[in-house]
């Protein structure tokens, strides 16, 4: 009888694995669509209803990048304007296009497994307050 159990209890197990590399192979390019998704999902574990956003620590030197909820895009925008003296001009497609001295900068946006929002700040924008 414990013969049985143990089989049973393997080929659970077996089934359970299977089913596991059978939904990462299908996922696999939305896991992996911006590269390592640990710190992506570290970032978005972060944020809560007063968290509104969360910097993402990546390794790209040209822009900061930041993390929120697909309904929290019109506070992370306020915080692009308050934060870099800018003006919000208008949206095109997935940039939103800001003003400020004469010089306009790009904020783009994409989405982010489905829920997030992935934000990319010029990062001369952010430094030029």
């Amino acid at each position: 009888m414990e013969k049985l159990g143990r089989k049973t209890g393997i080929i659970a197990v077996l089934v359970l694995i299977l089913v596991c590399i059978i939904l990462f192979a299908i996922y696999y390019p939305v896991i992996f669509q911006r590269g390592n998704p640990v710190p992506y999902l570290k970032a978005a574990s972060e944020l809560s209803d007063e968290t509104h956003f969360s910097v993402v620590a990546a390794d790209d030197e040209a822009d900061m990048v930041f993390i929120s909820r697909k309904t929290a895009q019109d506070e992370f925008l306020s915080y692009v304007e308050e934060s870099t003296g800018a003006e919000f001009l208008e949206q095109a497609g997935s940039g939103f296009i800001f003003k400020k001295d004469n010089e306009s900068f790009v904020v783009e946006n994409e989405i982010y497994l489905g829920r997030y929002l992935v934000w990319e700040v010029p990062l001369e924008a952010v430094i030029q307050k």
